[in-house]
């Protein structure tokens, strides 16, 4: 074998581990991707009233809710139990929550606390962690996080959201 053959087929090991060495970190890359892309990031807005007829909750308390933002679409809240805290005015609350967005639907369980204090805007905040779902977010987890008040004078609560949640496709 002369030397420029020696040469040439060095130079084609290199080229070849080059490509291969490229390939790998392109790879690595698009599955670094397609991780990122299973995360969802949420945010937006909501408005809620309760619901007048149909409930079916065990204390009586259901509310209808629209969506919009990253989640987007009407939602049905069943409270599960209200349980007074130490704080005569404050409140807690066990609810089942159903969100219908055009991707699917996104189940959680939300643990509420709210305020009761007559004159006061009724301020709420509740953590809900998310325990199922169909299409989109079969097998998803994650969590929403809400908080907002209603004015005593209001028909129904405006209130903000944000979370994530973690798709299992």
């Amino acid at each position: 074998m002369s030397y420029s053959t020696k040469m040439l087929s060095k130079s084609r090991l290199w080229l070849i581990g080059g490509i291969v060495v490229v390939g790998l970190a392109a790879g690595a890359l698009a599955t670094t991707g397609q991780a990122a892309s299973r995360s969802l990031s949420l945010h937006g807005s909501y408005s809620t009233h309760e619901m007048p007829v149909g409930c079916t909750s065990p204390v009586g308390f259901c509310l209808v809710d629209m969506f919009r933002g990253t989640l987007n679409g009407p939602a049905l809240g069943i409270t599960q139990s209200i349980s007074p805290t130490p704080d005569p005015l404050v409140f807690e609350a066990d609810t089942n929550l159903v969100i219908h967005d055009i991707h699917g639907d996104l189940t959680c369980r939300a643990q509420s606390v709210f305020g009761t204090e007559p004159g006061n805007d009724s301020e709420f905040a509740f953590l809900c962690l998310v325990t199922s779902g169909t299409r989109l977010y079969a097998g998803a987890t994650g969590y929403i996080l809400s908080y907002g008040a209603k004015p005593p004078s209001a028909t129904e609560v405006r209130t903000v959201y944000s979370g994530r949640i973690v798709l299992a496709k």
